[in-house]
Order: structure tokens, then sequence, then C-alpha cells
């Protein structure tokens, strides 16, 4: 088992490499059933194919996975829910995407 902390600008880019590198269909996924995916202090969980992901693939995948935990800083001045800032935050990140990509 590995586990890994990073914050501030090293995390976004880790989220944002991690979201640009997923295929679409994954990606509209975990925004459809994004409840599925958070727990109750707000934490995103994603599994991931282990296979895949030690070939630079990045797929998900229930079965044997590879599990990354995300956690978020509430903005200070939101009313939103966590799970609905997340949601826009992501959101934001699929926009920034410049066009669907299935990989």
């Amino acid at each position: 088992m590995v586990e890994l902390s990073i914050r501030g600008a090293p995390a976004r880019s880790f989220l944002v490499h991690l979201w640009k590198s997923l295929p679409s269909f994954d990606r509209a996924s975990i925004l459809g059933a994004l409840s599925n995916h958070l727990d109750q202090s707000g934490g995103l969980h994603l599994r991931l194919d282990k296979g895949e992901a030690f070939r630079g693939i990045l797929r998900m995948k229930d079965q044997d996975p590879v599990k990354i935990q995300l956690s978020f800083r509430r903005r200070i001045k939101s009313n939103l829910e966590p799970e609905e800032e997340i949601k826009q935050f992501l959101d934001s990140l699929e926009n920034g995407l410049g066009g669907p990509t299935d990989q």
C-alpha cells in the first residue's frame, strides 16, 4: 500500500491530469452519480483499473482497483453543500478540456 498526501497547486495539477486522463464516459459516470463517489466528509473516492493504470491507461473499475481518495477544502464564503462545490469544480474541469476525448 502506498499513501500519498499532496496539497495546493500540486494537488490541483494531479486532479486535472487525472480527470483529463479518464475516458469521457468515466467522467460522465462520475458526474452523473457523484454522491456514490463521495463519503460523508466530502471525500471523493475513485477506483481505477490496476492493470491498465500500470500501462498508463486510466479507467474506472471496481474489482481489484487502485483506490484514490481526494479531499477538498471548503470555500469559506460558499453557501453550497460540499457535493455541489465538488460537482461545480469537476464541471469546470470538464468544460476546460476543449472537447470530448475518448481514450
